[in-house]
Parts: structure tokens; sequence; C-alpha cells
């Protein structure tokens, strides 16, 4: 979308969903997204992975995402 803010709520708004597929989409915006707003939602998202990794509750079977 071509506002930050509907793409910044967009990210927000997958707070609750833990599909491991959407950490590349997260890095992507983290790396690419011309909004500060936007990155760092996409930064607090990451976080959330980097959260259920800690505790195990990752599915360990993805690609490596990162690379």
């Amino acid at each position: 979308d071509p506002s930050a803010v509907v793409r910044q709520h967009a990210v927000a708004g997958l707070w609750e969903d833990e599909r491991s597929d959407l950490i590349d989409e997260f890095i992507t915006l983290l790396r690419e997204d011309e909004s500060e707003d936007v990155r760092a939602e996409a930064a607090v998202a990451l976080g959330r992975f980097a959260e259920l990794a800690a505790a195990g509750d990752l599915d360990l079977n993805v690609r490596a995402m990162a690379s």
C-alpha cells in the first residue's frame, strides 16, 4: 500500500499470527520499507518470533529466514 500508516497498521494487525512464513515479510519490511514507523513495527513483530523461539515454541523446521 502506498500509505505508510496502512502498512504499519497491517503489520500491527498480525500480532496474534504466529505463522513462521511471515518472518520473511517482516524482514523485508525491516530492510526495505521507506517508513521508519513501518520498519519499527516490523522489528516489534520479529521480536515476537524471537520470544517464541526462546520459549521453544517456534517451528524449527522452517528454512533459515535471515540468510
